[in-house]
């Protein structure tokens, strides 16, 4: 309610001053929807040298399209002088634009439900599209030729799928059509990074598995990650199986693991871009993936050490039934449970042996008392030795059974 008031006290001044002025875009979806939203944009016929003018604080961002940020308290909020684009060249953005009027500025919008206006003042809906209509009838369709629209920018494709998937709408049939005559025209328009934006905020809802079908159907997915090894629509159910129950900060690159099982992570997360971070909770995840119950003590102590270790045993359970879920988890709680001091030493860096009291047994600093430390570590997690000197015995009994 406060970011209302403070975006209507922008409408209030321009219209004041004689312009038009008004909410636009996903706010005024959202409003229909009866979904708070907190993303207000502001669309007026008002030039940016005026709103400049009008305001204490502004800053700039896209003169040239005009387009600007209006702060009113501390809060931000972009305000837009109405226009219609002239030309897209590079399948992302136009390379010049004409200042026009509302209903113009409404038509090179993306879709209908995004292409509507509210007066804030009047409290009235301006619908030059056939939005409302549309979002009664619960359809994502382009605004115009919607061919023309993704031509212009061919990330539409998949925040078309977004869309559908988190309103629960369904994709009208030209629309769908034009996505699909597009679907292998999205490289090298569309740079990797925004694409990967597009697949978070689907991955972040619990529709998430209906839009990688919906990706999957109209071979988005495929042109995306051409190397994932899905022959069929039967093989994306059977590796996304209840994946819509999962948390919203689940990493793309999990995703992908799950998948595809021998996902070369490494490529992707370059491919990608994705940070050192997720990268690394991808590898991990492959291998608690790869662990079974004759992995040894150590094995599944340093599982257990690691950060993200409750994320796999808590995501893998999710994608179990309800029998076997309770019983994986017991499974896990015991394991856990027998190996507390272990986990716990790992985690602090505090082993049994260190290198202090291996140097005083006449070991010198180099690679093979690093292999001895390692191999004291898992002995004493594997035998249950917390004691150092008793370890020390079963290193060196160790040691002579292998020469």
């Amino acid at each position: 309610m406060e970011e209302r008031l403070k975006a209507l006290q922008i409408v209030q001044r321009l219209q004041e001053n004689g312009f038009t002025a008004y909410f636009a875009g996903g706010w005024v979806r959202d409003h229909l929807l009866g979904v708070d939203s907190y993303d207000i944009d502001i669309a007026t016929d008002a030039p940016v040298k005026t709103i400049q003018t009008l305001f204490e604080k502004t800053i700039p961002i896209g003169l040239q399209f005009g387009i600007l940020v209006v702060v009113i308290g501390e809060k931000p909020f972009e305000v837009a002088t109405f226009r219609s684009d002239v030309s897209y060249e590079d399948g992302r953005r136009p390379t010049s634009v004409i200042f026009t009027s509302a209903k113009e500025d409404a038509s090179r919008r993306d879709f209908t439900i995004n292409g509507m206006f509210f007066d804030p003042v009047q409290e009235t809906i301006i619908d030059y599209v056939g939005g409302k209509n549309d979002i009664e009838k619960q359809v994502i369709r382009a605004i115009g030729n919607p061919y023309e629209r993704i031509r212009e920018d061919r990330l539409r494709m998949l925040r078309a799928v977004r869309f559908a998937c988190k309103l629960g709408f369904t994709l009208d049939p030209e629309t769908r059509k034009a996505i699909y005559f597009f679907r292998k025209g999205l490289f090298p328009f569309v740079a990797i990074e925004r694409i990967a934006q597009e697949l978070e905020k689907m991955l972040q809802h619990q529709t998430r598995k209906k839009a990688l079908q919906l990706l999957f159907s109209l071979e988005l997915l495929q042109e995306i990650f051409p190397d994932l090894q899905l022959a069929d629509a039967k093989a994306l159910e059977k590796a996304t199986i209840k994946i819509e129950q999962f948390p919203q900060d689940v990493p793309l690159l999990i995703y992908l693991c799950i998948l595809q099982k021998n996902l070369d992570v490494e490529a992707y997360a370059t491919y990608l871009k994705r940070s050192k971070k997720e990268k690394l909770s991808a590898l991990f995840w492959q291998k608690s993936a790869a662990l079974n119950e004759k992995d040894d003590l150590y094995t599944w102590a340093s599982f257990y050490a690691h950060p993200d270790a409750d994320r796999c045993i808590h995501l893998t359970s999710l994608q179990k039934s309800s029998e076997k879920k309770t019983a994986f988890l017991r499974t896990h709680q015991a394991r856990k449970k027998e190996l507390f001091p272990f986990i716990k030493r790992l985690q602090n860096k505090t082993p049994v042996l260190n290198a202090s009291y291996l140097m005083n047994k006449g070991i010198t600093a180099g690679k093979t008392l690093g292999d001895l430390l390692k191999k004291a570590e898992i002995l004493s997690v594997n035998q249950g030795i917390t004691d150092p000197d008793t370890l020390w015995n079963h290193l060196n009994e160790s040691a002579k059974l292998e020469e």
